[in-house]
């Protein structure tokens, strides 16, 4: 599944441009270790063993059944699929430093 972001669009349609052939050319941005999530997770409930995992209000967190479970929007990302993995609880959007840069010093 791949949703239409501008940047993506622009980027898929630049190759296209630049690779031989003039028919259609299926361009995609792909992850080439979706892993990463899972496995973090995974190791997580051996270690403590427990199984149940808070995720957030307005992450995302990978392409995985594990990481689609912990992503809480539907729409583009979880549409059509699952099940998903059990004890996966979200909780409301958690300040990010790096994307709420001036929160802090704005009283946020």
């Amino acid at each position: 599944m791949i949703t239409p972001y501008e940047g993506y669009v622009a980027v898929a349609e630049e190759l296209n441009r630049l690779t031989p052939g003039s028919g259609e050319k299926p361009v995609g941005p792909v992850q080439l270790r979706v892993g990463g999530g899972g496995d973090a997770i995974k190791i997580a409930r051996t270690y403590t063993r427990k199984q149940a995992v808070v995720s957030f209000d307005h992450a995302y967190h990978g392409r995985t059944n594990l990481t689609m479970a912990l992503t809480a929007k539907s729409m583009p990302y979880k549409h059509g699929f699952g099940p998903f993995a059990p004890e996966i609880f979200t909780g409301r959007r958690c300040r990010n430093p790096f994307r709420d840069a001036g929160s802090a010093r704005n009283g946020h």
